[in-house]
């Protein structure tokens, strides 16, 4: 029997519709990020579920990440895998519609891994969804900036990222 392959790719698509991704830097630890960004942006940031990756390290000492909406299987005991718990800060506006607007903070380094492998520097990334329907949208950035608890901002396109689907909730 032929291996089947599972298209993620509509719900990326939907997932990442009309979003804005950023990575910070910051020594804040999570709640400590949540409560700067709740009384700045008048939001109610609360820790959501964790988001959970399973890493497998390989022969080259390279890890080897799986885990996301659809992977999310418990390790079997002889894998050698290795259950990573990253936090996950959620609020949403609802809007009565169908497009509530999400603000969602994940931390990305735990336990010497990274939530996204490829932003290494990145403490945690902030993804904001149906971001046309929110007013302070387009200041969070400028003002994230100017903050001194927070040492950069980088906008990312989620897209270019080869682990994006660690983000799907």
């Amino acid at each position: 029997m032929a291996n089947q392959v599972l298209n993620i790719g509509h719900v990326e698509q939907d997932f990442f519709a009309d979003s804005k991704l950023m990575a910070i830097g910051t020594r804040l630890p999570g709640y400590a990020l949540c409560s700067l960004l709740n009384s700045l942006f008048a939001v109610n940031l609360v820790k959501d579920e964790d988001v959970v990756i399973y890493h497998t390290p390989s022969n080259n000492t390279k890890v080897k990440a799986r885990g996301s909406l659809f992977e999310n299987l418990l390790p079997s005991p002889d894998s050698g895998e290795q259950t990573v718990r990253f936090n996950l800060f959620r609020f949403v506006y609802d809007t009565r519609d169908d497009e509530d607007i999400s603000l969602l903070i994940y931390q990305n380094r735990q336990e010497g891994h990274h939530l996204m492998p490829e932003l290494p520097q990145a403490d945690f990334l902030i993804l904001i969804q149906n971001r046309h329907r929110i007013r302070y949208e387009s200041d969070i950035s400028p003002h994230l900036k100017y903050l001194k608890e927070i040492e950069w901002v980088s906008e990312l396109i989620p897209y270019d990222l080869k682990y994006r689907s660690n983000l799907l909730l």
